[in-house]
């Protein structure tokens, strides 16, 4: 299974456009998003995809209309401040937090554990097996815009600029 993962889009439209040009060529199974897609109008743009997309809250997003807008999606799953699912016997934590997902990746429940909000693609492979990835923006503001393709079957991330 492969799954795109996402951060960091602050409705940037444009940049999005790019995204889903390129998610569409590589067609994930479902993908991640960590945080900071900003307003509600977007989940209507994520909906566009008709693939299977788990969100978690960053700092500046739309909380309340947010879950509203949600609650009637067919492919969007929101998840609140901290996300976790299973996909082909991996299990994943989501985050929008840099401080919340090292201490995840530390405890080491988790194979991947993902997070947003510095900007900046990292990945870091833990003693513990637990990968911990931030796997960039989609807005472009401190680097060249991106995002990560995890596959499952071989647990490699993949990383893509737009």
């Amino acid at each position: 299974m492969r799954i795109a993962i996402i951060a960091d889009t602050h409705d940037n439209l444009d940049n999005w456009e790019r995204t889903k040009k390129q998610l569409q060529q590589l067609q994930p199974d479902c993908i991640i998003h960590a945080g900071d897609f900003t307003a509600p109008f977007m989940i209507d743009y994520f909906e566009q995809l008709n693939i299977e997309m788990h969100v978690v809250f960053g700092n500046i997003d739309d909380r309340f209309r947010t879950t509203r807008k949600c609650e009637a999606s067919d492919y969007v799953s929101l998840h609140g401040e901290l996300g976790a699912i299973e996909q082909d016997g991996r299990l994943i934590a989501f985050t929008h937090y840099p401080w919340f997902a090292r201490h995840l990746a530390e405890a080491g429940n988790y194979d991947l554990v993902v997070y947003g909000h510095t900007h900046q693609c990292d990945y870091q492979a833990l003693d513990n097996g637990t990968v911990l990835l931030n796997p960039g923006e989609i807005m472009g503001r401190k680097e060249q815009p991106g995002f990560a393709l995890y596959d499952t079957e071989t647990n490699t991330i993949t990383f893509y600029e737009l």
